[in-house]
């Protein structure tokens, strides 16, 4: 991965979890994480 901001580290872990979750057929997911700013990048790109 390099050199990133921890944020951007947080939010690709949480796409390869998506991404491996799919890949194995489930459909719904819960996501558990302490990151505010996280959450908040989240929520404005899905609004």
């Amino acid at each position: 991965m390099g050199i990133c901001l921890v944020l951007d580290s947080e939010l690709w872990c949480i796409l390869e979890g998506l991404m491996t979750a799919m890949d194995r057929g489930f459909n719904k997911v819960l996501i558990i994480f302490d990151s505010h700013e996280a959450i908040q990048a989240i929520q404005m790109s899905v609004t």
